[in-house]
C-alpha cells in the first residue's frame, strides 16, 4: 500500500521526480568525484579553509559569508569529517536552500506550472556547473540561496526583508554587487513616484550596511580605502585595470581554437544572445518581477562586455539566473514557448546536461593535476 501510494504521489506531483531526480544526481557526481581522486579542497577552497580557521573576514579577493558558514560547521565537525566534507555540507545546505526559494520565485513569475518547474530543473542542471557547484568548492551557491530569497521576498512584495537578504548576497559573492545594485535601481525608477524618501533610505540601509561595515574595518585593517575592490579590477578586467570591450567573448575563440575553447565560446554567447532577446522582450512589461529581471539581464550583458578572457566562465556560473527573466517571458508567453514537456527533446536534455556534469568533474581533477 505504501509503495503504490509512494508512486502515484509521483506521478501526480512531476515535480517530486525532478527533484528526486537531482539528488540521484548530486550523488553520483559526489561518488563520482571521490572516484576521481578530489578528497580535499585546491584553489580558491583552500583560501576559504584556513581563513575559516579564525573567521577572518578581510581577503581582498572573496567576502566572508562562505568563510563564516565553514568556520562554524568546523568548530562542531572538524574532528569527524574531513575538510572537503565539511565545505560539501555547507554548499549542500545552500544548494538545497537554492532548490526551495528558486521553485518558489519562479512559480511567482511563470504561470504555467509544468514550464515554471522544468525551468528550475534545468536550472540546477546547468551545463557543467549545476550539481558540480554544489560539490566543488565555492561560493557560488552560497551567493545564489541568498539572492534566491531575497528574489522571493522581493516578489512577495516585502522589500524590507529582501534588502536584508541583498545584503548579505554580497557578502557572498562580489558577482552579486551588479546584479542586485541593478535590481534596486530598476525597482526605485519604476516606482519612484509611489515611493517615499525615508522608504528608499531604509532600504538601501538594509541592503548597504553589511558591507559598508566590512569595508571599513577592512580599510583599517588593510590601510588601504581601495582593498576590497582593487583586486578585483586588476585581475578580472585586465592586467593593467584597463577595461578592453568584449575580450571576454572574443578572446577564448582566437586564442585557443580548441573543443574546450569552442564549447566555452559557444555557452557564453548564448547567454549574451538570450541576454539581449529578453531585455528587449522584457523591457516594456510592468511586473512585480520586472525590476529583478532586468536587473539581471542588464548585470549579465555588462558582465559580457568588461570582465577579461580568463575570468568569463563567470557569465556561464551566474547566467543560470536567466531562469527569472526566462520565468517571466514563458509566464505570458507559456503558447508560444517551447514544449519543454515533449519526452524526446527533454528527455535528450536532462541527459546531456547530466553527463556534463560528470565531464566537469573531470576537467576539474584534469586542472588540479597539471596545477
Amino acid at each position: 500500500m505504501y509503495k503504490t501510494n509512494f508512486y502515484e504521489k509521483l506521478k501526480e506531483n512531476y515535480w517530486l521526480n525532478y527533484i528526486l531526480y537531482i539528488f540521484i544526481i548530486y550523488v553520483a557526481v559526489l561518488f563520482y568525484s571521490k572516484y576521481m581522486g578530489i578528497n580535499n579542497p585546491y584553489s580558491d577552497g583552500i583560501t576559504h579553509w584556513n581563513h575559516s580557521q579564525t573567521f577572518y573576514p578581510f581577503d581582498v579577493f572573496h567576502v566572508p559569508v562562505f568563510v563564516f558558514s565553514i568556520g562554524l560547521l568546523r568548530i562542531f565537525l572538524e574532528t569527524f569529517i574531513s575538510p572537503l566534507g565539511i565545505i560539501q555540507i555547507v554548499l549542500f545546505f545552500y544548494f538545497f536552500i537554492s532548490i526551495i526559494y528558486i521553485y518558489k520565485s519562479v512559480n511567482i513569475l511563470c504561470i504555467d506550472r509544468k514550464i515554471s518547474t522544468s525551468l528550475v530543473f534545468l536550472f540546477f542542471l546547468w551545463p557543467f556547473i549545476g550539481v558540480t557547484s554544489a560539490i566543488i568548492p565555492g561560493s557560488d551557491y552560497v551567493a545564489i540561496a541568498l539572492f534566491s530569497i531575497g528574489v522571493f521576498y522581493m516578489l512577495s512584495n516585502e522589500l524590507h526583508i529582501g534588502a536584508i537578504f541583498f545584503g548579505f548576497t554580497i557578502l557572498a559573492h562580489k558577482a552579486m554587487w551588479p546584479i542586485t545594485f541593478f535590481i534596486f535601481s530598476f525597482h526605485f525608477i519604476k516606482f519612484y513616484k509611489t515611493l517615499k524618501i525615508r522608504t528608499v533610505f531604509i532600504y538601501i540601509i538594509l541592503y548597504l550596511t553589511p558591507l559598508i561595515i566590512l569595508w571599513i574595518f577592512g580599510s583599517i585593517h588593510h590601510n588601504n580605502i581601495y582593498w576590497i575592490i582593487e583586486s578585483n579590477i586588476r585581475n578580472e578586467l585586465s592586467p593593467d585595470g584597463s577595461i578592453f570591450l568584449f575580450d571576454g567573448l572574443i578572446g577564448p575563440i582566437l586564442n585557443s581554437f580548441d573543443f574546450i575553447a569552442i564549447v566555452k565560446w559557444l555557452l557564453i554567447i548564448s547567454i549574451f544572445v538570450l541576454s539581449i532577446i529578453l531585455l528587449k522582450k522584457l523591457y516594456p512589461y510592468n511586473d512585480p518581477g520586472w525590476s529583478i529581471c532586468m536587473g539581471i539581464l542588464t548585470a549579465i550583458i555588462l558582465y559580457c562586455a568588461i570582465i577579461e578572457e580568463y575570468e568569463i566562465w563567470a557569465i556561464v556560473r551566474y547566467g543560470r539566473l536567466l531562469v527569472f527573466p526566462v520565468a517571466l517571458f514563458a509566464g505570458k508567453h507559456f503558447n508560444y514557448t517551447i514544449n519543454f514537456q515533449n519526452k524526446y527533446i527533454f528527455s535528450s536534455l536532462i541527459v546531456l546536461l547530466s553527463l556534463s556534469q560528470f565531464i566537469f568533474i573531470r576537467y576539474v581533477k584534469f586542472y588540479m593535476d597539471i596545477n
